[in-house]
């Protein structure tokens, strides 16, 4: 789904909205939230949000492993960091590699077809985001899932990213951004992390 389509502002955009508005407690509008990015990643390629799922309770599993006080913690990182970065170059970068590894040295290696995930440099780097900030002490570990999930799903954060090619979609798109930043703890910036980490956690 992309944010110019008439699925994402004629359907999708207003529900959200509205059911958003509707919803109680920040428990509810949070699991609204959850749901929403999940269905907003999974649209016309469900299989990837699997994917996305994965990385997050790798990731999830990551920060408390390399949190203060746990030993081992510069190895966790690393490993970390690299099943993260594997998983970016798997996808992203695998045909260009083995291309380049047939034209290097005469091989005539199968050129893989791998579509690419939607969203996959921004949901790792947002989730490796997280793993490093707890290392360094920037945040806390946060013990709840769920937040973790939306931290690195949250589907308007893809506004800053895309944002020099969206078109009409630009207006639409931030005023879900702005509508949704007080409803979960986690989309602030960088310098902010560590306040909205430890919300509730």
């Amino acid at each position: 789904m992309i944010f110019s389509s008439l699925v994402f502002l004629c359907i999708f955009f207003p529900l959200v909205l509205l059911l958003h508005s509707i919803l109680p407690s920040l428990r509810l509008k949070n699991g609204l939230l959850i749901i929403a990015s999940l269905f907003f990643y999974a649209y016309g390629e469900p299989v990837y949000v699997l994917l996305m799922l994965a990385s997050s309770v790798l990731n999830y599993a990551a920060a408390r492993l390399v949190a203060p006080g746990r030993s081992h913690r510069k190895a966790f990182l690393a490993a970390g960091v690299a099943a993260n970065l594997g998983l970016l170059v798997f996808f992203k970068y695998a045909a260009f590699l083995v291309e380049t590894c047939n034209a290097l040295c005469s091989l005539h290696l199968p050129v893989p077809d791998i579509p690419l995930p939607v969203g996959i440099s921004f949901f790792t780097f947002q989730a490796l985001s997280y793993v490093i900030d707890v290392y360094q002490e920037k945040a806390d570990v946060q013990k709840s899932y769920p937040r973790v999930l939306l931290y690195i799903s949250f589907f308007p954060q893809l506004v800053k990213v895309r944002e020099h090619t969206i078109s009409m979609a630009s207006s639409s798109a931030g005023i879900l951004w702005i509508f949704f930043i007080e409803a979960t703890p986690f989309q602030h910036s960088v310098s902010d992390r560590k306040e909205h980490y430890t919300r509730g956690g």
